[in-house]
């Protein structure tokens, strides 16, 4: 696990230039792992990439296919969120949402034998508002030449998808940079935290004392369920952004000051800690293709 300073970040991250120099080191890094992908495309036709929630895995998974596009091989991205097990009603209060229980192994694992033997498979469908799955009359038979990208927090976990090692080709991808702010130690996932704040006020009308209680379960999670097959991977990547305190401390700090939720008060008082400590920058400078923009919005 790397670290770095924040006065660094300040000093080096200014103008849009810096922000795009940083956006093409992070896409640069990607472009490499689709290389290898690419080279080994007929063995191992299909991805498996992981992370922890806020890791930016579904941005990460769009730069791969653009970057093995770009090389020839059609990509289809399919997240495993389409194969979480209908909930019932009376289930909802006591389930535990970060469990690989909750994905259909069976079904998710032949399906993926299928698909690298270029079978025709009917994908599912996971409805969240009423939380059931179904057949979403979406058939799909990958053609010898296509790659196929599986994202999900579960996709390293050999319980959940039983299929042997020289199959696949496996990615993880998380914030794995500390970052340190004077005499203090920030762990990375105050960023992933960050990230999930960002995303939840914009897209999901979620406040921030839901979405800190919500991330406990989230981290209990990570820890219990996917940390443990991280060193599965055939390459893990690091998605921490380095400019992106600088625009969290534009976008999220006097929301956080506002925070009127006393069960998060501690978490968030620690957030504010942190973002004093940095510079604001516009989010302006940042690149409609940054990993960010999963976090902040495209506007």
């Amino acid at each position: 696990m790397k670290t770095i300073d924040s006065e660094f970040i300040n000093k080096r991250f200014v103008t849009e230039k810096d922000f795009l120099c940083e956006d093409e080191r992070y896409n640069e890094e990607v472009g490499e792992i689709a290389n290898e992908i690419a080279l080994n495309s007929k063995e191992n036709p299909v991805i498996l990439l992981s992370g922890p929630s806020g890791s930016g895995k579904t941005t990460t998974s769009a730069m791969i296919k653009r970057h093995l596009e770009s090389r020839g091989h059609k990509t289809h991205v399919i997240s495993l969120d389409n194969y979480f097990k209908t909930i019932k009603p009376e289930e909802r209060a006591t389930i535990d949402f970060e469990s690989p229980d909750r994905v259909d192994s069976k079904l998710l694992t032949d399906q993926i034998n299928k698909i690298i033997d270029c079978i025709e498979v009917e994908l599912p469908v996971f409805d969240f508002v009423h939380t059931k799955n179904s057949p979403s009359g979406q058939k799909f038979r990958r053609k010898t030449d296509e790659i196929v990208i599986f994202e999900g927090i579960h996709a390293l976990n050999p319980d959940v998808i039983n299929i042997e090692d020289d199959k696949t080709f496996k990615i993880y991808a998380g914030v794995r940079t500390r970052i340190t702010c004077k005499d203090e130690i920030f762990h990375p996932k105050y960023i992933r935290l960050l990230r999930r704040i960002g995303r939840d006020l914009l897209y999901r009308g979620r406040e921030i004392g839901d979405t800190i209680r919500f991330f406990d379960s989230v981290e209990r999670g990570e820890t219990m369920y996917v940390a443990p097959f991280k060193n599965r991977a055939d390459f893990s990547i690091d998605t921490f952004i380095a400019y992106e305190p600088k625009v969290y401390k534009n976008l999220l700090a006097a929301k956080l000051e506002k925070n009127t939720d006393k069960d998060s008060e501690e978490t968030v008082q620690r957030l504010i800690s942190f973002l004093n400590h940095f510079d604001k920058a516009d989010p302006s400078l940042v690149a409609k293709t940054s990993l960010i923009r999963e976090f902040i919005g495209k506007n």
